[in-house]
């Protein structure tokens, strides 16, 4: 997960509560797959009330929705030893799963922090999600550092929605700083309505210790049989157009 010192996979230090609001209540409802509000039991189907996101400062944002589940109740973050499984299982297993950070670009060139937790040298994979990116726009990944160093040169966006992956391996126990440069048609910053989401994922190929694990825990049951890479998501991040642009 991206955290707010802008690092991926790696256990939270502070927490920031909010709540839906319905009148002057602190907490409105959870609709039911019935039509009536209530709590949500453990099989039961359901959604919060909408609510528009619309960031008005240049202020880190995180955006945390949480279900709470026996997983998450039992297991304390702070206290869950590091490594790369078992940070995306904390992840996957409660409301981390739907933790989101965002900023508003500041820089023709933004650094985010990323890890590889194990003692192993390890695949992951950098996605990153243009939406209402405009044509003519270019985007850059790249890290320095001579020990896992990689550069995907200036990609020119042709598509709004397009999808762009990069596949690196990391030694064990590396903390890196992945360089991404974000630049509008006008070789300036993206427009005010654009988005980036960064995507950090774990590749493990067919053979990999947690391989079998892996393919339980998404339930990529196909890919298993057919012995293709599975991801496991480690985080994501968010840049939007500056406010106000």
């Amino acid at each position: 997960m991206f955290y707010t010192t802008g690092g991926f996979n790696q256990p939270p230090s502070s927490w920031i509560q909010c709540f839906t609001e319905k009148g002057q209540q602190k907490e409105g409802d959870i609709l039911l797959l019935n039509g009536k509000p209530g709590p949500m039991d453990q099989g039961t189907r359901g959604a919060s009330e909408a609510f528009f996101f619309t960031p008005t400062s240049h202020d880190h944002v995180c955006v945390i929705a949480v279900l709470n589940y026996e997983f998450f109740e039992k297991n304390d973050p702070l206290k869950i030893a590091p490594g790369n499984w078992n940070s995306q299982t904390w992840i996957t297993h409660n409301g981390a799963a739907a933790w989101h950070n965002q900023d508003p670009q500041l820089n023709a060139e933004e650094t985010l922090k990323f890890y590889n937790q194990d003692g192993t040298e390890e695949k992951f994979v950098f996605l990153v999600q243009c939406r209402n990116v405009p044509a003519g726009s270019k985007i850059s990944l790249r890290n320095d550092d001579p020990a896992a160093k990689f550069d995907t040169g200036l990609i020119d966006i042709g598509n709004e929605s397009q999808l762009i992956e990069k596949a690196v391996k990391l030694p064990a126990y590396y903390k890196g700083d992945l360089k991404i440069k974000l630049q509008g048609p006008d070789g300036k910053l993206l427009p005010a309505h654009s988005a980036v989401e960064i995507t950090m994922a774990w590749a493990l190929e067919h053979g990999h210790r947690r391989y079998m694990d892996a393919i339980n825990q998404v339930k990529a049951f196909d890919s298993g049989r057919n012995a293709q890479e599975v991801h496991l998501p480690l985080g994501s991040f968010t840049f939007t157009g500056p406010a106000g642009k």
